[in-house]
C-alpha cells in the first residue's frame, strides 16, 4: 500500500468517530451494544461509532501519515493511550463498561489513562509491580503508586485503566489483574506532571499519580482476576502501533 492509498483509507476512516477499531473486536462489540433491546442507534450511527474496522497491518500505514503531525492522531480519535484502551474494552470490556466508559471514548468526549509503570520497580516486567488490588465485599481497594501514567494531566481525562495484583501468591502470569478507575474517585492524588527532556507536557501529558486505600466497585474489573497479564499483551499492541509507527 503506497501514500496515496493509504490517504485514500484515512479519507474514509475520517467519516467515522474513531479511525481505529478491529475488525474482530468491532464485530463483537456491535454484538453487545446493538442487538435487540440494546439497538438505540440507527445502523448508520452504528457504523460511525465503531469505526472502520482495520487490521494492525492496515492501520500502521494510517498511524505513519498521522504520525507526520502532532494533531493529526486528535483528529482522527487515534491518540496514543486511547486506542489501546478502546482495544482492551471492545474485546474484553463487560456491556456496562462499554455503555459507560467506551462510546464517550469513541465519541472523543472523554480520554483515558493507563497506570502501569512503578517508580521502585522495573516495570517493563509487569510480573515485579507492587500495587495491590484487594478484594473487600462489593469492592475492591487498592494501594500503590504509578508514574508516567499517560494522559493523566489532560483535563478530558475521566477514567484510569490501572494494573495491580490481586493475588500474591497466584502462578506469576496469574497475579495481575486491570481495572477501571474514575479519576474522580476520593484519595486519587494525581501529584505532578513528569519531564521529558526538559519538557513537562502539561496540561495533557504523564504524571506521578498515588492511590491510597482508593475503593472501587467490583463491577469494574475487566475480563475477571487474574488476567491483567494477559490483557496487556493487546493493549501493548496498539500503543506500539502508534508510537513506533
Amino acid at each position: 500500500m503506497d501514500a496515496k492509498d493509504a490517504g485514500g483509507m484515512g479519507k474514509k476512516s475520517a467519516l467515522n468517530v474513531s479511525a481505529f477499531t478491529q475488525i474482530d473486536s468491532v464485530v463483537r462489540a456491535r454484538n453487545l451494544l446493538f442487538d435487540g433491546s440494546n439497538n438505540h442507534r440507527s445502523s448508520d450511527a452504528n457504523d460511525l461509532l465503531l469505526g472502520a474496522g482495520l487490521t494492525n497491518l492496515e492501520y500502521g500505514y494510517l498511524c505513519e501519515i498521522m504520525g507526520r503531525s502532532l494533531w493529526a492522531p486528535q483528529v482522527f480519535n487515534c491518540g496514543a493511550l486511547d486506542t489501546g484502551n478502546m482495544e482492551v474494552l471492545l474485546r474484553y470490556g463487560n456491556i456496562e463498561q462499554l455503555q459507560e466508559w467506551l462510546i464517550p471514548l469513541l465519541e472523543g468526549t472523554i480520554r483515558f489513562g493507563f497506570a502501569m509503570t512503578e517508580p521502585h520497580v522495573a516495570s517493563s516486567d509487569t510480573t515485579n509491580i507492587e500495587c495491590s488490588i484487594k478484594r473487600q465485599g462489593d469492592s475492591y481497594i487498592i494501594n500503590g503508586t504509578k508514574w508516567w501514567t499517560g494522559s493523566a494531566m489532560d483535563p478530558r481525562c475521566r477514567i484510569l485503566i490501572v494494573m495491580g495484583k490481586t493475588d500474591f501468591n497466584a502462578v506469576k502470569h496469574k497475579q495481575q489483574s486491570m481495572i477501571l478507575v474514575d479519576v474522580k474517585t476520593p484519595v486519587i492524588h494525581i501529584k505532578r506532571p513528569l519531564i521529558v527532556f526538559g519538557f513537562d507536557d502539561t496540561p495533557h501529558g504523564h504524571a506521578e499519580v498515588t492511590f491510597a486505600n482508593v475503593c472501587v466497585p467490583t463491577k469494574n474489573i475487566i475480563l475477571g482476576e487474574g488476567r491483567g497479564f494477559e490483557i496487556a499483551q493487546v493493549e501493548n499492541i496498539s500503543f506500539r502501533l502508534n508510537i513506533g509507527v
